[in-house]
């Protein structure tokens, strides 16, 4: 099969370098994927999500970010529950946050509050998210800030 038809002409095509860092900031951004899995070590559980940046500049590009819901480590632990506990309160104030399962965070729309990560070893720069914000908060995105939307099974509860 000649797959010229769905390639087009590749040898025009421009290379992508990677992406940089976004810049520090709040943007507006979807919850487009959640994913419960184990760890890079095998030692413990990661509750995964992609966030896809939704206005500004940056639309379209992917920020990643994931809580440990087991781990070795129970300061890291500690960390993410009160990180997965910001997130949910960003989506409602008033939700019953010990009864959610995963599908609760998807197609939701958040501020994240960006910081960077200096590179390191052989890691280039990248963004974390140093807070979540309710779209509608006080604290979250006017409109003159840059601005920047993922499918999971719904039976697994996550702990706060």
């Amino acid at each position: 099969m000649n797959l010229s038809q769905f390639t087009g002409q590749l040898n025009e095509v421009v290379e992508s370098t990677g992406f940089e860092a976004l810049p520090v900031g709040k943007y507006l951004a979807v919850i487009d994927k959640v994913e419960v899995k184990s760890n890079s070590k095998n030692t413990g559980s990661l509750f995964a999500i992609d966030m896809t940046i939704a206005e500004g500049e940056y639309t379209n590009r992917t920020i990643k970010h994931s809580f440990n819901l087991s781990n070795p480590n129970a300061v890291a632990v500690q960390i993410s529950q009160q990180q997965l506990k910001q997130l949910g309160v960003a989506i409602n104030p008033t939700a019953d946050l010990n009864n959610v399962d995963e599908g609760y965070f998807l197609n939701k729309v958040i501020v994240l509050d960006l910081a960077i990560s200096p590179a390191k070893g052989d890691y280039d720069a990248s963004n974390n998210v140093k807070n979540f914000m309710g779209k509608d908060t006080p604290t979250g995105v006017s409109s003159k800030q840059p601005l920047g939307v993922n499918g999971a099974s719904q039976d697994t509860k996550l702990p706060f």
